[in-house]
């Protein structure tokens, strides 16, 4: 069980991580937010988070902190982890040493099986992940724009001990403005979650098309359903089975979803490493544990991955081949 007011560590600032430490800042939370780029912390602690579009707050965290080691120092009780999914191998270990050993940690983040590795240092009993619905971007380091909110958040235990601290943060969430409900079977949301952006993030990154554009364009229409199609049945085939008519809604949230760029096209055009590993590439991983063929979604994976590598290989300055 968490105390009634924790401590509170926010890992990470990009879009989501900001929107969130401003909502839970402005309800009057101790936070601290958690970065490496000292001009952002310096920013955020002159002027707080101010968030608009869809939901309109602002919030100025109690205090900040240069990277995760110095995190040690506030003691948090409630860590929530918005790091990008790939950043996890090195988080872990420092955040796990940072952290009182009775913290609970929540993984807010895209993908598959992220709770399992924030569970490697907190362990499963510590553990709770979140599926988050709502998205947009950051237009300064100090104002996001919340660009939708698909009502609720849905948050689950790693393990069944956990279920109280999941209920705590459920209510913390909503008190603060982040509709967010409790489940039992937070896995369905993770793969119904996974199965969505699996559609769209991977092309949206190769094509450096917005959302919308991926949806009314034949080409990559065709795709999207026949990435929906793979996913879907590997979720059935992992025990999360879902409605006859889940096709049709997801064609329908995803055309709803606007000129919005999603964040592995955003991490694209930023040099950094993609989210692929979290998300096509488990399908396709559950989909061989399975037996389920999964051919669009793995040449979808081997594309960005590519794409990975190539900005890898830029990035170290390494020469091309002969």
């Amino acid at each position: 069980m968490l105390p009634e007011h924790p401590v509170i560590a926010v890992v990470g600032t990009g879009a989501i991580g900001a929107m969130l430490g401003a909502h839970l800042a402005a309800a009057g939370h101790q936070v601290i937010m958690v970065d490496v780029l000292p001009s952002l912390l310096e920013a955020i602690e002159k002027d707080g988070i101010q968030v608009e579009g869809c939901a309109k707050v602002k919030g100025r965290p109690a205090h900040t902190c240069l990277g995760i080691p110095a995190l040690q120092a506030f003691e948090p009780q409630l860590v929530f982890v918005c790091l990008k999914a790939p950043l996890l191998a090195t988080a872990v270990p420092e955040l796990a040493a940072a952290c009182p050993p009775d913290a609970v940690a929540v993984s807010f983040q895209n993908g598959m099986d992220t709770e399992l590795e924030l569970a490697e240092g907190f362990g499963p009993e510590r553990t709770l992940r979140l599926v988050v619905n709502f998205a947009g971007g950051l237009e300064t380091f100090t104002r996001a724009r919340m660009t939708f909110f698909n009502k609720p958040n849905h948050i689950g235990a790693a393990h069944a001990s956990g279920e109280a601290s999941s209920r705590q943060v459920a209510a913390l969430l909503t008190g603060c403005g982040l509709d967010t409900d409790h489940t039992a079977h937070i896995r369905r949301y993770v793969w119904e979650k996974v199965v969505l952006n699996a559609a769209l993030s991977p092309l949206c990154a190769l094509t450096s098309q917005f959302m919308r554009e991926a949806m009314t364009l034949t080409p990559t229409l065709a795709l999207v359903e026949d990435i929906l199609r793979e996913g879907i049945a590997v979720a059935a085939a992992d025990g999360c089975a879902f409605p006859p008519d889940f096709l049709e809604f997801c064609l329908g949230y995803l055309n709803n979803a606007g000129m919005h760029k999603p964040s592995m096209l955003v991490d694209v055009e930023a040099g950094r490493k993609t989210e692929i590993g979290y998300i096509s590439a488990k399908i396709v991983e559950y989909g061989q544990r399975h037996g389920i063929p999964t051919p669009v979604n793995a040449t979808i994976t081997r594309l960005v991955q590519g794409t990975d590598s190539v900005r890898d290989r830029t990035r170290w300055g390494a020469g091309a081949g002969g």
